[in-house]
């Protein structure tokens, strides 16, 4: 074969299965690229275009395995992937790793096509047209469900997981990856006369794709039972808040209708007062008697009654504390968002904030809770001081945190921790369900 059909036929090869690949990265996570998916597309084209001559020159020169290249070429496109997606970089790499499980999937089933449709030639020219020919009804086939499984299946599940967990779970393609390279490597052409390569190699990446979304489940399964677990907390914290809240207002209740009861003998002794001309006496006796019906009569802090009482404990717990507290808070009693995840965003972001204030060894305490309604949107921001030097979770990465985020995501809003000159904000948005 020579060098003009070599430049063609490796061209065909790397265009099928780089773009099927490079597909399988941006449909994935479409919702969070910067560009368009037909821009991103057209970019993977061109730079295919560009790659696909360099590395069959560098095979027809200097020996160089085109597997080889293509690892290169990989990396190169994850760099421009980092750019152009808004996703964690490690969650990234896991898909990247799984398109390219994917990609040498297609290879040794095009060859199983061709092995099975013509005799077992030994012939490589014959293989390497064939191999374009059929690996080209496997993509068609193969390419929309596997889409399906990593927009459907998998990206979901990598979105509720937090960014602890890809740490290492990234390792698990990259081990299927590097058994397929190494395969490749050491069988070289013996795909042509040992069918059973090609065959190997295809199970194997069916069962990494069924390894991926098996445990990506179990994950999501223990993740979401530790945030089951943190809103039975939250919950419990909240009817004990209430019970408290009830108690409370027993007790006023049971005040005011003693000083009604009593009010009449107020007003008879006022009245004996003022005949009497003893005016500094009755004005006296009026402020003690405001003084006593004041505690009664203290405002609500929001007319939400869930989010009042989380804002009345806290309130009380940043007094005892020393910690400079305010509460702006404007949320209708149906605000759009359930009571629940209302008293988990507020409590465990308050929760996080004043335990960055009891750990502040210097400077003013303080801690400011803002929410409101705005349109179809609920908007809640808590900031707090804390030490210049100390390190607070900005990333919600932890279990309070990444509840805050789980809710958002359920309202379809995000949250945003951002720590700056000793005062980390917290903000959480949230649309309303009405």
């Amino acid at each position: 074969m020579g060098l003009t059909e070599r430049f063609l036929v490796v061209f065909l090869e790397d265009l099928i299965t780089l773009l099927s690949a490079s597909f399988l990265c941006f449909f994935t996570v479409r919702e969070r690229l910067k560009i368009s998916l037909i821009k991103a597309m057209l970019t993977a084209f061109a730079s295919i275009a560009v790659f696909s001559p360099c590395a069959t020159l560098l095979e027809y020169y200097l020996d160089i395995p085109g597997n080889i290249s293509i690892l290169a070429y990989v990396f190169v496109a994850f760099l421009y992937y980092r750019r152009a997606a808004s996703v964690e970089p490690l969650k990234l790499v896991f898909i990247m790793l799984v398109a390219v499980n994917y990609m040498y999937y297609a290879t040794p089933v095009a060859l199983l096509i061709a092995r099975v449709i013509h005799a077992p030639i030994t012939d490589p020219d014959f293989y390497l047209w064939a191999d374009i020919w059929t690996k080209l009804p496997v993509a068609a086939v193969t390419l929309p469900p596997v889409a399906y499984v990593m927009r459907k299946k998998i990206w979901p599940t990598m979105r509720a997981l937090t960014q602890g967990e890809w740490k290492k779970l990234w390792l698990l393609p990259l081990t299927f990856t590097l058994v397929s390279v190494i395969t490749y490597y050491i069988t070289g052409e013996d795909y042509l006369a040992n069918w059973y390569y090609a065959a190997a190699l295809s199970l194997l990446t069916a069962c990494a794709f069924a390894c991926y979304v098996i445990v990506l489940r179990m994950l999501q399964k223990t993740e979401e039972s530790a945030r089951e677990t943190e809103r039975v907390r939250q919950v419990d914290g909240q009817l004990n808040m209430q019970a408290k809240r009830f108690e409370e207002i027993t007790t006023h209740i049971e005040e005011m209708r003693l000083l009604r009861h009593d009010m009449r003998h107020h007003m008879a002794a006022l009245q004996g007062m003022l005949s009497d001309g003893q005016f500094d006496r009755a004005k006296e006796y009026l402020n003690e008697y405001a003084e006593a019906f004041k505690e009664t009569g203290k405002s609500p802090l929001c007319q939400n009654f869930v989010v009042d009482i989380i804002a009345r404990r806290y309130a009380a717990m940043a007094k005892e504390q020393g910690i400079d507290a305010s509460f702006l808070l404007s949320l209708p009693q149906e605000a759009g968002i359930a009571d629940t995840d209302l008293c988990i965003v507020l409590g465990n972001l308050i929760e996080n904030a004043m335990r960055a204030c009891r750990l502040q060894s210097e400077g003013r305490k303080f801690l400011r809770v803002k929410a409101k309604v705005e349109e179809n949107k609920v908007l809640i921001a808590v900031d707090n001081s804390m030490d210049a030097v100390a390190t607070q979770d900005k990333s919600g990465t932890g279990l309070g945190l990444s509840s805050v985020r789980a809710i958002a995501g359920k309202y379809g809003g995000m949250a945003g921790f951002e720590q700056k000159d000793g005062v980390f904000q917290a903000s959480v948005l949230l649309y309303r369900k009405v």
